[in-house]
């Protein structure tokens, strides 16, 4: 939406050396004028308007919108388009929802789920895969990624440690990269503990890495970290071995 227009122009007759300059903004859509000359005027030779019975009218204009409002451009990627194709030929159940999806592309992705179609068992015949130990959520947000898509902002520290571990499970490794470098740029004296919990069993070993580099300035700078009794006892033992190490020095 367009809230008003600034315009700048110059109408001329340059046979009559005649010229006007004009600045307006326009709030709404309206006209804006100017006395050309009387009509005995318009019609004299002396004033040269009309040469050889033609008038010639030349108009220089310059017009700035201000206020309007783009819609972003979706872009038409292979991936947008797969996933939203009629075509799937998978269908993914989870706590009684269903997912289609394509399996060449989840074949791709996840080495697991390419071994399972390829191994004659009954989720194969049938195209049915069942996954009962993960949420729909957790299982729709990893197909998502499957196919390219966003889901930086569909992660949280609620369904974190299931993606984690649906990622580790499946061998989806770059799922499980990125859901760590998401998860350590949001490290907090408010998170540390759960991410460094979930760290373990999913095999984050990076994520493991931060929050107990995290954890050892905390305990330096005497910094609270919320639910600190929480934490697993592989972390506790691995910050009081690095001090150890540190205080040997």
């Amino acid at each position: 939406m367009v809230k008003e227009i600034h315009a700048s122009f110059i109408v001329s007759v340059k046979s009559a050396q005649y010229e006007v300059k004009e600045e307006a903004v326009f709030p709404k859509t309206t006209s804006l004028g100017n006395e050309l000359c009387n009509i005995e005027e318009l019609f004299l030779p002396e004033y040269k308007f009309f040469v050889n019975g033609i008038m010639e009218i030349e108009l220089e204009a310059t017009l700035k919108a201000r206020g309007i409002k783009r819609k972003a451009v979706e872009l038409c990627t292979l991936a947008n388009v797969l996933w939203e194709s009629d075509d799937k030929d998978l269908t993914i159940i989870a706590e009684e929802q269903e997912l289609k999806v394509h399996k060449w592309v989840i074949s791709a992705k996840s080495p697991v789920f390419k071994a399972e179609l390829n191994s004659g068992m009954k989720e194969a015949i049938e195209n049915t895969i069942n996954i009962t130990d993960f949420s729909f959520e957790c299982v729709k947000i990893a197909m998502e990624f499957f196919y390219e898509r966003n889901i930086t902002q569909l992660v949280n520290e609620r369904n974190a440690s299931q993606l984690l571990h649906f990622a580790d499970k499946y061998d989806i490794k770059l799922m499980h990269s990125g859901l760590q470098t998401l998860l350590i740029k949001e490290l907090s004296a408010l998170n540390v503990c759960h991410f460094a919990n979930i760290s373990l069993t999913s095999n984050a070993d990076e994520l493991k890495e931060y929050c107990v580099c995290f954890l050892m300035n905390a305990t330096k700078k005497e910094i609270v970290v919320k639910d600190s009794k929480k934490l697993d006892e592989e972390i506790l033992k691995e910050i009081g071995r690095r001090s150890l190490f540190s205080l040997s020095e």
